[in-house]
């Protein structure tokens, strides 16, 4: 079995505990969907565990789990350590903030394998947006950015725009159902006669 989909399980941290010692070992599952389980960070940090030690999983599905900052800084240790991984979905986790994407972001400096992040749902504002633009001018492995029902209005276009002429990896930015209207639009397509990927 190569797909693993426990979405909608009620699973609470017991039952992540069984799963994360059910994988600590296997070597087939590559597809883990824990979505909208709501195990909070206690869930969240022996999914960062099995990260450190997994070497299969390559898509990992998180959305709606009630992840905070501190679940967040345990999974950026993870994939600071993780070869494997190339797709995360950390949408619908409004509780992380400023520090917990920080966290992440900073965890894609040593990490060469993640290609597709999902922060869609997490009302993420200026501050975030700030980081997350600072983080695509300089990385060079995320293709695929999900940022989908946020707060990004005119002022956080502004600086994706900036981002999206220096970045030249990214392939898919989802920007959809947010706030940045006519104005916002235009200065995406500025963008992106500059930038060739």
């Amino acid at each position: 079995m190569k797909n693993l989909n426990l979405e909608y399980c009620s699973h609470g941290s017991e039952e992540i505990a069984l799963i994360f010692r059910s994988l600590k070992m296997n070597s087939t599952v590559t597809s883990l969907n824990l979505s909208n389980n709501r195990f909070g960070d206690r869930g969240t940090n022996m999914i960062s565990k099995l990260l450190e030690i997994n070497s299969t999983i390559t898509s990992l599905y998180l959305k709606g789990n009630w992840i905070s900052d501190a679940g967040a800084n345990m999974i950026s240790q993870s994939l600071q350590k993780n070869t494997t991984l190339t797709l995360i979905d950390l949408s619908y986790n409004n509780n992380i903030g400023v520090e917990g994407t920080k966290r992440i972001l900073e965890s894609l400096e040593q990490n060469t394998t993640l290609t597709s992040l999902d922060l869609s749902c997490n009302n993420i504002e200026y501050n975030r947006i700030k980081l997350i633009s600072k983080c695509l001018e300089v990385n060079s492995t995320i293709c695929s950015l999900y940022l989908s029902w946020n707060l990004i209005g005119i002022e956080e276009t502004k600086l994706i725009s900036k981002s999206l002429q220096i970045n030249t990896t990214l392939s898919l930015l989802d920007l959809s159902s947010n706030m940045m209207g006519v104005e916002g639009a235009k200065m995406i397509s500025q963008s992106l006669q500059i930038n060739s990927t």
